[in-house]
Order: structure tokens, then sequence, then C-alpha cells
């Protein structure tokens, strides 16, 4: 009989470790966005046009009439 309590306990420790794990797995991780360069002043006129064509959606086209207004950054999901 004592050694069918340990069983059972030691079963329910597990499951309730397995439980926990899953329920944290399931939060979502917040977005990172992580600057990888950072702004810089260009002498002159500089401009850029930055497009973006996916598959199954319409071509999106950005222009910055001044390029010192552009950094890169990197966003993780």
């Amino acid at each position: 009989m004592m050694r069918m309590l340990k069983v059972t306990g030691i079963t329910a420790a597990l499951m309730a470790l397995i439980v926990a794990a899953a329920a944290k797995a399931a939060e979502p991780k917040p977005i990172a966005a992580e600057p990888l360069t950072q702004r810089h002043a260009f002498d002159g006129d500089v401009s850029i046009n930055i497009t973006q064509d996916l598959e199954g959606l319409p071509e999106q086209a950005v222009s910055f009439d001044d390029a010192s207004h552009l950094t890169v950054v990197r966003f993780t999901i």
C-alpha cells in the first residue's frame, strides 16, 4: 500500500511539472527589436526607395527624400 502511494505521488508530481511546462510554453514571447545600424547624416541630396514584393500581396513602395532618416532594425517575432 505504501509503495502504491509513493508511485501515485511521483506520478502526480511529474504530471504537475508537465502541465506547468506546457502552460509556460503556450505563452507567446514578446516581439524583440534589435537596431542593426544607427541613423547617419549624408552630405548632399541622398534619397532612397524601398520596395516589398511578397507573394500573394500587392507590391508596396516607400520613398525617403532624406536617407538620413533611415535605420535598419531586425524584428524577431
